[in-house]
Order: structure tokens, then C-alpha cells, then sequence
């Protein structure tokens, strides 16, 4: 975020100025903040003025619009047909909004994530329960509680589906010992704590404790789904507030901070609870 204290005495001199801004909304929130905290901490006076820009969905559109218009055009069809540049598109056009849950070894994780989903979907027991990555995709389509899904292989080959995923099925799903393969579950279904947004879809992602002694891939598998620099992904972090101040929370808190320094991920927010 702009400095306003830093600029006012390095470039002006101090002083009082004016800052016209063109931008969406919600970058606009963020100046004022600013300019409030500069105002509260030196003495400066900023005249502040805000112009709009098209927001992100109808820029979105606009870019789509030309992308369409490169693939009738000779020059350009055939290298947009390549598979590489489809992956790459098909990323940069998703309207899902990734947020990625993790915490310490049975920290409540699973339980968070059943509390916003409306559902007993995901085991939670006083354990290691999650040893991959499960993946929650908001349909509102969907009824109430009922949800699909399918078992991702390391290979990227759908092992196992089921239009309605329950308990147990996950229980079996999530077992290594039996399936030693997995690398991700896909669910989908309606996660009831979320509203319905135009041109957003929340995706969910319950991410192994990364500090299970049994496992050590736990942590290396958290890291590299908090570190995707395609997504980035909002990181929800979960503290059980009757254990508040324990090493483990510490060490994988520093563990995340030092892997999001790496790279650029959106925002990181802390939640606090017990049950």
C-alpha cells in the first residue's frame, strides 16, 4: 500500500497534496484507509478524489471478447489451440475463489469446514484423519447436504466416483492404507455458510496437519497446495483457542509465512475458536 507519510517528506517535502485515484471500489477502500492512517500519524493534509474503472468481471469479459477474436484469426488459431495455452487460459478465466484451510494436527479443520458446509461430510476425530487434500466446490444446485465426488489419483486418473458422497465412503477414500494412490478428493455440493455470488465460486481445501510426526509428507503436501501461484489462494489458519501458545502452532505458522515470502498468494486470515 502507498506510503503517504514517505512520499509527503521525500518527494514534496511535507505539506499538504492532492491524490486523484482511478481504480475499482474496492482498491479505493484500501487508499482511503490509508490516507486516514497517514492523516492520524503526521501532519498532512491529502484532498483525496476517486474515478472508477470497469470492474474486474466486465474487464474479465472484455479479454475473453479479444480471445475469441485471436482464434478466428489465421495468425493466432493455431497456438491458441495448444494444450499448454488451454490450461493456462482456462486458469486465468475461472471464476472459483481458492481457500485453502490449515492448521496443527487435529486443530478442528474437518469440523470448521462441516460447520460451514451444513454436513457431518468430512471425518473429524481426535487424529490425523486428513492425509491428502480434500477439495469442497460450492453448488448451489445441488440440495441441501447431499454432495458428489470423485478420488484423484497421482497420476490425475479418477480411481473412484459417487454421486452421493457419504461419511464412510470418505472414511475409505482417505485411508492410505488402503488407497496408497490418492493425491486429491473432489467434492461438490452446497456449502450453506456461503452465499450465492455472481461470477464467484468458493472452493474449499481441508490440507493435512503438516506438523503429523507419523507422516512427514503432511507438511511438504500443505506447503505446496499454499504456495500455488496460479490460484492464489486465500489461506485460512485455524488456532483452538484452549491450546493457544503450543510450539506446533508456531512452527507451522512460520513454516507458511516462510513458504507465502516465495511467492504471491492473496491474503492470509487467522480465525480463533474452540469447541
Amino acid at each position: 500500500m502507498i506510503a503517504f507519510i514517505k512520499v509527503s517528506e521525500e518527494i514534496f517535502n511535507g505539506g499538504n497534496y492532492s491524490v486523484e485515484f482511478r481504480g475499482v471500489e474496492n482498491d479505493w477502500l484500501d487508499v482511503q484507509a490509508e490516507i486516514k492512517r497517514a492523516q492520524q500519524d503526521g501532519d498532512i493534509e491529502i484532498q483525496a478524489s476517486w474515478q472508477e474503472e470497469e470492474d474486474s468481471a466486465n474487464r474479465l469479459n472484455d479479454i475473453k471478447k479479444l480471445v475469441k477474436e485471436a482464434e478466428q484469426n489465421p495468425l493466432f488459431a493455431e497456438a491458441i489451440k495448444e494444450k499448454d495455452i488451454q490450461e493456462k487460459l482456462s486458469k486465468a478465466f475461472s471464476n472459483d475463489f481458492d481457500v485453502y484451510v490449515a492448521a496443527t494436527m487435529s486443530a478442528g479443520k474437518s469440523t470448521f469446514i462441516n460447520s460451514l458446509v451444513g454436513s457431518e461430510l468430512l471425518p473429524a476425530a481426535n487424529e490425523a484423519t486428513t492425509a491428502i487434500i480434500a477439495e469442497i466446490t460450492d453448488n448451489k444446485e445441488l440440495p441441501k447436504g447431499k454432495f458428489k465426488g470423485q478420488r484423484i489419483t497421482k497420476d490425475g486418473v479418477i480411481a473412484n466416483s459417487s454421486e452421493e458422497v457419504t461419511l464412510e465412503l470418505l472414511r475409505n477414500w482417505n485411508n492410505t492404507e488402503i488407497h496408497n494412490d490418492t493425491a486429491r478428493i473432489e467434492l461438490e455440493g452446497d456449502i450453506l455458510g456461503i452465499a450465492k455470488r455472481d461470477n464467484v465460486r468458493l472452493v474449499l481445501s481441508d490440507t493435512p496437519g503438516p506438523n503429523n510426526s507419523r507422516d512427514q509428507d503432511h507438511q511438504q503436501v500443505t506447503i505446496n497446495k499454499i504456495s500455488d501461484t496460479d490460484k492464489n489462494p486465500l489461506i485460512c489458519y485455524l488456532l483452538n483457542a484452549t491450546q493457544i501458545g503450543i510450539n506446533d502452532d508456531k512452527h507451522t505458522l512460520t513454516t507458511i509465512a516462510e513458504t507465502l515470502n516465495k511467492g504471491k498468494v492473496s491474503k492470509t486470515m487467522i480465525v480463533s475458536y474452540s469447541y
